[in-house]
């Protein structure tokens, strides 16, 4: 299922809600300067960072598990907003364009397939942790950091603070996300931790395929594997690329 009941409930004022927050800012901050327009994001830069380090501390505190290490697809916050948000060197375009491609990768999977980011089940646990009425601060973390993080594409089309060269940052995202790869991809198989998806597949057809193959070929079947989601790992980054150049210019239409 790529939707759940409470995905609708949920997503669809959260992007409402966003959007128009991120229009207000765009129009409130369309003269400032750059330190200025970076504000709003580099504030939920920190949230998201303080998020992160109460995740971590909640793991050594009640037993941690491999699974937390910041190495997930969507650990990649954690890397490039700061850079994008705190860094002013002669790079600082660079940084921002890859904290806002891996804003678009969020996005588009909110659109299409919010259930593999989290589930519904785990929107429930997050609604009760609130309450106080038991649910896991996990669940509670994983939607209120990815909902933040969604927010950082909203702002980042909303508040022109990186100017897009296609073939310069095409090469960027590509060699980027290369590396990201080469690094995880292995790393999973030999802590035997599934990030990314690599060292096995939450969508459960693809799962089948891939445990079929294992039976019948053995270890080539998971190089097979990973060489697929490193493939889209890489393609994905791309896409949401040209994504977010048709949302800056729609933003700048109504900004």
């Amino acid at each position: 299922m790529l939707w759940t009941k409470e995905h609708l409930y949920t997503l669809i004022p959260t992007f409402i809600i966003e959007i128009i927050l991120s229009i207000i800012l765009g129009k409130a901050l369309k003269n400032k300067s750059d330190k200025v327009k970076m504000i709003p994001i580099t504030v939920v830069t920190v949230i998201l960072l303080v998020l992160e380090v109460l995740k971590q501390l909640n793991g050594i505190i009640n037993g941690y598990d491999l699974y937390r290490l910041p190495f997930h697809f969507c650990s990649l916050f954690l890397y490039f907003l700061p850079l994008a948000s705190f860094y002013y060197g002669k790079y600082k375009n660079e940084a921002r364009i890859l904290a806002s491609t891996i804003s678009t990768c969020l996005f588009l999977f909110m659109v299409v397939y919010p259930n593999l980011i989290y589930s519904g089940d785990a929107i429930k646990s997050a609604i009760n942790y609130i309450k106080g009425d038991g649910g896991s601060f996990i669940d509670f973390h994983s939607v209120l950091f990815h909902t933040l993080a969604l927010f950082e594409f909203f702002l980042f089309s909303a508040l022109d603070v990186c100017k897009l060269e296609s073939k310069k940052d095409l090469k960027l995202i590509l060699i980027a996300f290369i590396i990201y790869c080469v690094i995880v991809g292995p790393l999973s198989q030999i802590i035997k931790t599934n990030f990314n998806n690599f060292y096995h597949s939450n969508v459960p057809p693809i799962e089948d395929i891939r445990l079929n193959l294992l039976s019948k070929i053995s270890w080539p079947a998971q190089l097979i594997y990973v060489s697929i989601i490193s493939v889209g790992t890489v393609l994905v980054p791309i896409g949401a690329y040209f994504i977010m150049k048709g949302s800056k210019k729609l933003y700048s239409k109504i900004i």
